[in-house]
Parts: structure tokens; C-alpha cells; sequence
């Protein structure tokens, strides 16, 4: 198991107020591979381990291979991680949306969401 390994902190490949970002479609939400990072970063909150990540989502109701039922807004229920909300539409709201993220986990070290409402399908 390597629950037991330790690495040294100077050789962690990422700077110590790394905040990593992962951008996804409303469609996406349901993908396993999404799923399994999710509930890493939950497990991570809930353990107290650093995981200065932050999840980007845009919403615009819509998906090319599975209608969305509004599933997304029922996952971030079930969550336990901070949701940032802004007007995908609104260069400055998305803006201070995702500088507000990034600092809330650069500064907690823990994971949190993005949603970047109401876009328009191109």
C-alpha cells in the first residue's frame, strides 16, 4: 500500500502555491474519469491533505452526448467542496469568479468549483 511513502518536500515538481485547474463541459459532470477526481479531491478535503485544485465547469444546459437533466446542479449538492457561480457571458464576472477560486484554494489548499453559467452554444 502507499499510504507509507513520503517524499521529501524538495522534491515535489510543483511550486508550493501551485493551484492546478481542470476545465470541463456540463456534459462532463457525469463522466467517471471526472467522478474519480472529484471524489479524490473530496477524500483529499476530508483527510486535510493539500489539494489546491480548482474545477472548472461550463454550464450551458446542454451536452452532445447526454442531455443533462440537471444533473450538475444536483452534484455540486452532494458536495462538500467551495462553488464559485459567475455569468460565463460576463468577461469580469468570470474573471473575479476564478481569482476567487484560485485564491480560496492557494490559501486552504483544498480543491474547489467554478461554474461558468449560462453560456451560449457556439
Amino acid at each position: 500500500m502507499c499510504s507509507s511513502l513520503k517524499l521529501p518536500k524538495d522534491s515535489l515538481p510543483f511550486h508550493s502555491r501551485a493551484v492546478h485547474f481542470v476545465s470541463i463541459g456540463d456534459g462532463s459532470s457525469s463522466n467517471g474519469h471526472f467522478l474519480s477526481s472529484l471524489n479524490l479531491a473530496n477524500y483529499a478535503q476530508h483527510r486535510s491533505f493539500k489539494c489546491p485544485v480548482v474545477f472548472g465547469i461550463s454550464d450551458n444546459q446542454l451536452s452532445i452526448s447526454l442531455k443533462n437533466y440537471g444533473y450538475l446542479d444536483a452534484l455540486l449538492k452532494s458536495t462538500n467542496l467551495k462553488t464559485f457561480r459567475c455569468d460565463g457571458n460576463d468577461i469580469n464576472d468570470v474573471y473575479t469568479a476564478t481569482k476567487n477560486a484560485a485564491d480560496y484554494s492557494r490559501k486552504n489548499m483544498r480543491p474547489s468549483i467554478v461554474v461558468y453559467g449560462g453560456l451560449r452554444r457556439r
